[in-house]
């Protein structure tokens, strides 16, 4: 993996501070957990939804996330609701 260049950061972005982050699986929330890794951010708390709505690939996705927030270190939260049952998706 190639290192991310150093961000310069609003002056209000603390390391030291708590930064709750929803991460879905795709390419821009995961690049934001694995930037956030690397520019020293130590307390970050990743919450994810599966929604149920795509079944196994929601599923696939939960498991992906979850595997990459214990690989960085974060702490992670993870809910599971069933949406398909309440929505007619084409």
């Amino acid at each position: 993996m190639i290192p991310a260049p150093p961000i310069p950061w609003p002056p209000p972005a603390e390391r030291r501070k708590r930064w709750l982050i929803g991460v879905s699986g795709g390419l821009d929330s995961m690049a934001l957990m694995h930037m956030l890794k690397e520019q020293g951010f130590r307390d970050v708390v990743v919450c994810h939804l599966d929604h149920g709505l795509r079944g196994k690939e929601s599923a696939a996705d939960a498991r992906f996330v979850k595997r990459a927030t214990e690989k960085a270190g974060f702490r992670s939260e993870e809910h599971t609701s069933e949406l398909q049952s309440r929505f007619s998706i084409s």
